[in-house]
């Protein structure tokens, strides 16, 4: 997934690809309205070593389909 909104706690996100873990509905009484969040996988841009990954929880209204997606071992190409 593209990450193409903003996300203000985390704006090194925007831009980036990656790949989504996890899809939840957020309870969290510190937020507006309980969003649906995901948790959203990227290769490690800094201090990298084979495979290194870091994970961020970003709004799903934030992720747009990346222009290749991987869905198991078949790359599928995304449709506009």
């Amino acid at each position: 997934m593209h990450v193409s909104g903003s996300v203000p706690a985390a704006p090194w996100c925007q831009g980036r690809d990656g790949q989504v873990v996890r899809v939840f509905w957020s309870t969290d009484p510190r937020l507006a309205a309980p969003p649906w969040r995901t948790v959203v996988r990227f290769p490690k841009q800094r201090r990298r070593r084979l495979g290194g990954t870091i994970s961020y929880g970003l709004p799903l209204a934030t992720l747009e389909p990346a222009a290749s997606a991987v869905l198991g071992d078949i790359l599928v190409a995304a449709t506009a």
